[in-house]
């Protein structure tokens, strides 16, 4: 699974802990655009480099795996980070095997 941008919530889960676990496993993957205003040393970053997370996006999203998308126009992020996207696709696609 990828998320970019995405506004979900793992405590939305609390109820469904099979759902929170698979969604904050190596399985998972957030791809951020970055905000300017907000995020220091955004520009030195290449789509796919580990992003730092305080507590409110740890308490938001949980544990899951957060890289740059190596943009800041958020209808970019797909295209922008379609190579680390598609290298956890098939990381995880080699490990059903």
């Amino acid at each position: 699974i990828t998320f970019t941008d995405s506004t979900h919530s793992v405590q939305w889960l609390k109820k469904h802990p099979h759902i929170s676990s698979l969604i904050q496993s190596s399985r998972a993957l957030y791809v951020r655009s970055a905000n300017p205003m907000r995020d220091d040393g955004w520009e030195n970053a290449q789509p796919g480099d580990e992003c730092d997370k305080d507590h409110f996006w740890s308490h938001r999203f949980g544990k899951i795996k957060t890289v740059w998308a190596g943009t800041t126009d958020h209808s970019l992020t797909n295209w922008a980070a379609r190579v680390p996207i598609w290298e956890h696709f098939d990381k995880n696609a080699d490990d059903d095997k």
